[in-house]
């Protein structure tokens, strides 16, 4: 970690504030509208999901403080924080022999200390509601396929008690070790992150799959809605009048990737439908 004291003419020398024999990745930086709590949160290949914070405006830094287990496979955290300094963390959880979920946990103390995780979109009954496997139950030799969740995006609402996050997810086929299909989906919490709503899909690609010998290898999946692709890191934005806006890449097979657009004006409560706003004639992402 490094900060700049002047509008970033100069820079700090950086600080070491993650140390471990793995990967330390994935890392976010947050700020309280105080200016003087730093919150960096990350993912450690040996503890899990990690978060520190500074209450001098990064010059030092507390001890860390563990928020997701390494042993559900959590990745890409996310934080955000809101005008009366609550601390949210979203991040995804893909363990290999079950379906994925996307955990969340908030602080109400300026990060002092974190609520216990929860589930806010999950694929089935083999997780708890901290995204931890029940290992009496593990599936280990599973061939069909299972729902994975990537890149969990959040923010807040000023002046509201509303959370947001988005994500991709889609069927993952285990002989293959490739996604067949994603949706991009959106929730929201109107309680400060206390509970979430149903998930929603931003996309609508529906999928359908059968399997004919006992949960042994399922069938291909095949779409219900005629698209056959990919869509993936959805990005999203909040105004100063709280209407929310997503963006995403969509790439149909056989054709130029797009970047894809939507839209809410009422807070969440509904988008309108997904427009493309980049040039069909060429490839874009990301």
């Amino acid at each position: 970690f490094t900060r700049s004291s002047d509008n970033g003419e100069n820079f700090g020398s950086p600080i070491t504030i993650g140390n471990n024999t793995g990967l330390n990745g994935f890392q976010q930086v947050a700020v309280s509208e105080n200016n003087t709590n730093v919150y960096v949160v990350w993912h450690d290949a040996q503890n899990g999901i990690m978060l520190r914070r500074s209450t001098d405006s990064g010059s030092t830094f507390e001890t860390p403080i563990k928020l997701g287990s390494k042993n559900v496979d959590s990745q890409n955290p996310q934080i955000a924080v809101s005008q009366d300094n609550n601390i949210y963390v979203a991040w995804q959880s893909n363990s290999h022999v079950v379906n994925g979920s996307i955990v969340f946990t908030r602080s109400t103390d300026n990060g002092e200390s974190f609520e216990n995780p929860i589930t806010i979109a999950k694929g089935q009954e083999e997780e708890d509601e901290y995204g931890v496997v029940n290992t009496t139950e593990k599936k280990t030799d599973r061939k069909g396929q299972n729902i994975q969740l990537f890149q969990p995006r959040i923010v807040t609402a000023p002046g509201t008690d509303e959370v947001y996050v988005v994500w991709h997810s889609g069927f993952n086929t285990f002989h293959k070790r490739y996604h067949l299909l994603t949706d991009i989906f959106f929730s929201r919490s109107t309680d400060n992150g206390a509970t979430f709503e149903n998930p929603i899909s931003l996309t609508n690609y529906s999928v359908w799959a059968k399997s004919t010998d006992n949960e042994a290898p399922f069938e291909n999946p095949i779409s219900l809605s005629g698209y056959s692709g990919w869509v993936l890191d959805p990005q999203i934005a909040i105004s100063e009048d709280n209407n929310l806006f997503v963006a995403w890449q969509s790439n149909p097979q056989g054709g130029n990737g797009e970047v894809v657009f939507t839209r809410s004006m009422n807070n969440g409560e509904s988008f309108e439908n997904p427009v493309t706003i980049s040039d069909k004639n060429v490839d874009s992402q990301n």
